[in-house]
């Protein structure tokens, strides 16, 4: 398979790096000045490569293998074939694999040593990502978790036994897992509902009112996105979450307060007939994430995500709907534990005091 990995440079220009990879050949790399001919490399390299591979009589397989022959494997090939050619593999793997595909470099397996594991931490935090910010620390553990798995399955699929990972959290700094807090002040929600009303095209409404329901609910992204018309029952008020969407793979039914229930029924009045989604068109969660960063950034608002939403949303459960246990509100939005929701809650001081009323 190939894929195009862009490349923002000092000088504020592009290079486009192509990657090809076909089982039983080393990677191939090259860096262009424009996707193009990026894509035209890779499409003639790939072609090449399959024509070699089914003209070898005696192709290597994994009874063949050795260890050794997977000491030599290049770590950006096997994240390559792991998590971008993989269906299997989870989303998110799939999304981070090409930025932790350029960090690997030319590393191979037998590099991996704890040494290499820690510069490969200095050098990440040192290394600006695509959004402009230095990478978390939790970042740069799941990056490291990934490229654990990835030596892993290739250890399995040649049937070798599988290399001790020579990485633990006393490597990163101290402090490295403070957990983030993010919520929007009030002069910053209207901005950011000034800068929605702004926007243009048929998704603009849906934009709006998907914000709002995320605050409303506290629900993921990912959990709206994928959200049926069938999965809401307004009789009973109430949205019920199939295992397939929710990040922990349990059905939970979030119930739908008045505000919610009013975003309903505007969203019903922009219902797409050839569609079964609430939000239909909105495209992936890693594209609207990016085009939520870039909301953020025409109304002035900086390091706010839209994960941030799911903050908003249950720090005010805790305000506002005193009623609740902190027990119930754990299950509204799918947590496993009180100490998962007690991390996302983030109280100001006059919050505090209405809390005390």
């Amino acid at each position: 398979m190939a894929s195009i990995l862009r490349k923002p440079l000092k000088d504020g220009t592009t290079s486009w790096q192509a990657f090809v990879y076909v089982q039983g050949f080393p990677r191939i790399s090259k860096t262009f000045d424009s996707r193009a001919r990026a894509e035209e490399f890779a499409q003639a390299q790939e072609l090449v490569l399959k024509q070699k591979k089914y003209a070898t009589p005696t192709p290597i397989t994994p009874e063949t293998r050795t260890i050794d022959d997977l000491l030599k494997c290049s770590l950006g090939d096997l994240l390559a074939k792991h998590f971008l050619s993989e269906r299997k593999c989870k989303s998110r793997h799939k999304r981070n694999a090409r930025s932790v595909i350029a960090l690997v470099g030319n590393a191979n397996v037998a590099d991996v040593s704890e040494y290499w594991v820690e510069r490969f931490i200095e050098k990440v935090s040192a290394t600006a990502s695509q959004q402009g910010s230095s990478y978390a620390y939790s970042t740069i553990k799941d990056q490291l978790v990934m490229i654990r798995l990835a030596i892993g399955l290739e250890a399995k699929e040649i049937d070798v036994p599988r290399l001790k990972f020579p990485f633990s959290n006393a490597m990163l700094p101290q402090g490295w897992r403070v957990k983030r807090k993010r919520r929007l002040e009030k002069s910053e929600e209207r901005a950011l509902f000034g800068a929605l009303r702004t926007l243009q095209g048929p998704r603009r409404h849906q934009w709006r009112l998907m914000v709002r329901l995320a605050i409303a609910t506290g629900a993921r992204l990912q959990e709206l996105l994928r959200a049926e018309w069938s999965d809401i029952n307004e009789p009973n008020m109430s949205w019920f979450i199939p295992a397939r969407n929710v990040k922990t793979r349990q059905d939970r039914t979030v119930p739908l307060g008045a505000r919610a229930r009013r975003l309903i029924k505007q969203l019903r009045l922009i219902k797409d007939p050839s569609s079964d989604l609430v939000f239909p068109g909105m495209g992936t969660s890693g594209a609207c994430s990016q085009q939520f960063r870039g909301i953020c950034k025409r109304a002035a608002i900086t390091n706010f995500r839209f994960h941030d939403l799911r903050h908003e949303a249950i720090s005010r459960l805790y305000i506002y709907d005193r009623e609740l246990e902190e027990r119930h509100i754990s299950v509204i939005v799918g947590h496993s534990c009180l100490d998962q929701t007690r991390d996302y809650v983030a109280l100001r001081a006059d919050e505090f005091a209405l809390r005390m009323r």
